[in-house]
């Protein structure tokens, strides 16, 4: 269970302490570090005015929905709550265009750390490349063990002619 409290018309859920040091504003190029030292590259776009972070993590796949959050000296600190996930960034500014030490927390344990490069040039990569075929192929070819223990393929003779789904 995520501890939650909440106050009746606060404007903002997490304190300014100092004056911002650093504009998060733009693109930042932004790398996850998973349990396993895996890398997951995303984009960060952000909007500063003031001390209030708006923004969002991009993800050839989606994003992170509506983030807000604060800059407060050299820190950041953004969370979102869509009904479902509630997240938790926060990332230490060494410069204008370094954060550090960032972490991402997701529900009650779930935690990476993140680092990130101002880009403003940053593009993700197309997705509809991510799920073309690859050179020499001519059609979806793949199989798994089913639930009850039996192999599933995709040229299986009851799908012959027919429409599959794959989600």
């Amino acid at each position: 269970m995520l501890p939650f409290a909440a106050k009746y018309n606060q404007k903002q859920c997490f304190a300014v302490a100092a004056k911002p040091l650093f504009n998060a504003a733009g693109r930042w190029n932004v790398s996850f570090i998973g349990r396993n030292s895996e890398v997951t590259k995303v984009i960060g776009e952000f909007k500063q005015t003031g001390t209030k972070l708006t923004g969002t993590f991009l993800t050839s796949t989606g994003d992170y929905r509506y983030l807000e959050g604060i800059v407060s000296g050299d820190s950041l600190m953004l969370s979102g709550f869509d009904g479902r996930h509630a997240f938790l960034f926060t990332a230490r500014f060494t410069d204008d265009k370094t954060l550090v030490n960032g972490k991402f927390y997701s529900g009650a344990t779930a935690t990476e750390c993140w680092v990130a490069t101002r880009n403003g040039s940053i593009k993700l990569p197309d997705g509809y490349a991510q799920t073309r075929l690859q050179d020499g192929e001519s059609k979806l070819n793949f199989a798994f063990t089913s639930l009850d223990g039996t192999k599933v393929s995709i040229n299986d003779d009851r799908f012959t002619n027919k429409v599959v789904v794959v989600p």
